[in-house]
């Protein structure tokens, strides 16, 4: 983890840091004050259909002992796995995919909220493109420190997979809705070049 205090960054996880640092004594008790070994559910689809869209979940819970929990907020997610991850009381998460249109379902977009002791993001995507494509999900705890209220440490991103597969008609409707400026221009230009041809072959 990288946590950004005033002019400096210092390294958390891995304690790459002068024990004496004042900034780093403060940063060390807020951790210890906030930080909790909690557990994660993220439950991509293995597999989607181009242009249908999934609910994705993100479920967060501050300490340990809530997996049942968190399989009942992400409905559907029986056998979603549960991971370690360390929280604190407000955590921030933010899905993205270069393939896919992701829509945040939060109020207001918000992508923090508070575990109370858990918390429930949803998303609605679709992949656009076929294939085998990736979705990114992006965590960070906020912790509070003096002077600093919202500085966040930001954890190591989790990756799935998601393979894709191919559905014509939408793929056919995507490309009308991309270049729909330039088919016209050509059934236009197609249609002016059948006019003459049709006028000069009745002359």
């Amino acid at each position: 983890m990288r946590l950004e205090f005033g002019e400096a960054t210092l390294e958390v996880a891995g304690r790459a840091h002068s024990p004496s640092s004042p900034a780093q004594a403060v940063i060390d008790n807020a951790l210890s004050m906030y930080v909790q070994q909690g557990r994660l559910l993220f439950n991509p689809p293995e597999h989607m259909r181009q242009g249908r869209t999934e609910r994705v979940t993100v479920a967060i819970a501050q300490h340990m002992g809530l997996d049942n929990y968190l399989r009942t907020l992400a409905s559907g997610s029986g056998d979603a796995p549960i991971e370690d991850v360390e929280t604190t009381p407000f955590m921030a998460v933010e899905l993205t995919g270069a393939a896919f249109t992701i829509t945040s379902l939060q109020l207001g977009n918000a992508a923090e909220q508070l575990l109370r002791p858990t918390a429930l993001w949803q998303f609605d995507v679709i992949p656009e493109r076929s294939g085998a494509h990736s979705l990114q999900l992006r965590v960070a705890m906020r912790i509070p420190l003096p002077d600093h209220p919202n500085e966040r440490v930001s954890l190591p991103v989790l990756e799935r997979t998601v393979r894709v597969r191919v559905d014509p008609s939408y793929s056919g409707r995507r490309f009308v809705r991309t270049h729909w400026q330039w088919l016209a221009a050509t059934v236009v230009g197609l249609g002016g070049a059948i006019a003459a041809w049709l006028k000069l072959f009745q002359g």
